[in-house]
């Protein structure tokens, strides 16, 4: 099985997840909800190979974006993605690079955005983290999130897009969710995450002060979660 996948690679596996028309998951939309500006600093959390928030954020006119990621891919952006140097890759988790991270209170970020990513690595220790890396006059956490919980025995789905064939299967052994992600001709995609409910995310995000607005669309969840004063 695949562990760290190249953008070619993630790009082919997960199709139908990168499927334009699902405006509710391009990174541009969770952007434009956080309400990004030209000159935002943007961190970027599980940026994933791609790094399509990364991009997004760049096109939208970010000063400088942090690009963390456990796959040593990241670090092939910014020669290959970018001519210029204003991102930044960090090849390590996204709690790794809050745990370690010493920002300038001048160079805290406008917005943090985490695609898909969260439940890799979320915990109400994690949130505490983040939250001072955020600027304090206006900061906005975004990022998204499936809302159903995944059955305890595997399970299957079966497409077909522009003559490949698809596998997905995912289940949940207590708290942990596995999924397998296979296309004909690359070796399949798996993966292990946190199965976090919306009752604990919202209570995490709360006790770390963050004004919450939740839209839901589908099985997708995307929380805009503003830094409150002090």
């Amino acid at each position: 099985m695949q562990t760290n996948l190249t953008s070619e690679q993630y790009e082919c596996l997960y199709r139908d997840y990168l499927d334009i028309n699902q405006k509710h998951l391009l990174p541009k939309h969770l952007l434009e909800l956080a309400g990004m500006k030209e000159g935002y600093r943007v961190l970027d959390l599980c940026a994933g190979p791609m790094a399509r928030a990364s991009r997004a954020a760049i096109e939208m006119g970010a000063s400088y974006v942090a690009s963390v990621d456990i796959n040593p891919m990241i670090l092939q952006i910014q020669g290959k993605t970018w001519t210029h140097a204003k991102v930044e890759p960090f090849c390590e988790d996204a709690y790794g690079y809050m745990e370690y991270a010493h920002i300038p209170k001048n160079e805290k970020f406008n917005i943090v955005i985490c695609q898909q990513g969260i439940n890799y690595w979320i915990s109400p220790d994690s949130i505490g983290k983040l939250f001072g890396l955020m600027k304090r006059e206006f900061s906005v956490f975004v990022f998204d999130t499936f809302n159903q919980e995944p059955p305890d025995k595997p399970n299957t789905k079966e497409y077909e897009i522009d003559g490949k064939k698809y596998v997905e299967m995912d289940w949940k052994i207590k708290d942990k969710i596995h999924h397998v992600q296979a296309v004909e001709d690359l070796p399949p995609h798996y993966t292990t995450m946190n199965w976090i409910d919306s009752d604990k995310l919202m209570k995490m995000c709360n006790d770390s002060h963050f004004n919450i607005k939740v839209i839901r669309c589908g099985n997708n969840d995307t929380y805009i979660c503003t830094k409150e004063l002090k």
